[in-house]
């Protein structure tokens, strides 16, 4: 499995995000690969590899991988502020529960650990925060030439 796999089952997960038959997010996606759609519907969560690390473990490479999820919301109603930075809280929580400590069907990982829950940004209205995920990869024993 690849890193665009794993990236499209961390969105596929997020995607199927919902709370009585309604999905939490309008738009989930890959900003790494696609970039972020123009216009930009929220509440919405972009998902992109950070990098990894060579473990150095012999005979079967490991690689420490990271992603980040970017989570948006704008509050778009006459709610007061406040009540709007909670729903970015649910929203966060949600993807968090949805991930942390599970392999999501990939045999080749250890589970997910949540490193980081992180706020980025607020301007006019639009609030960013980013969780950032780690995982252990387990390639394939490689075959010598």
């Amino acid at each position: 499995m690849n890193i665009a796999d794993i990236e499209d089952i961390l969105i596929s997960t997020i995607e199927g995000l919902n709370e009585d038959g309604v999905n939490l997010f309008t738009y989930v996606g890959s900003l790494g690969r696609k970039g972020q759609p123009s216009p930009l519907t929220y509440p919405c969560a972009l998902v992109y590899f950070v990098g990894d690390d060579n473990t150095r473990s012999k005979p079967r490479p490991v690689y420490t991988l990271n992603f980040e999820i970017v989570i948006m919301c704008r509050n778009l109603s006459l709610k007061p502020e406040e009540q709007a930075a909670r729903d970015s809280y649910v929203l966060l929580e949600a993807v968090e529960q949805a991930i942390n400590g599970k392999r999501l069907g990939i045999d080749d990982i250890e589970p997910w650990t949540c490193m980081s829950r992180d706020f980025v940004d607020y301007d006019n209205g639009l609030i960013t925060y980013s969780i950032k995920i780690q995982t252990r990869h387990y390639l394939n024993v490689p075959v010598p030439d």
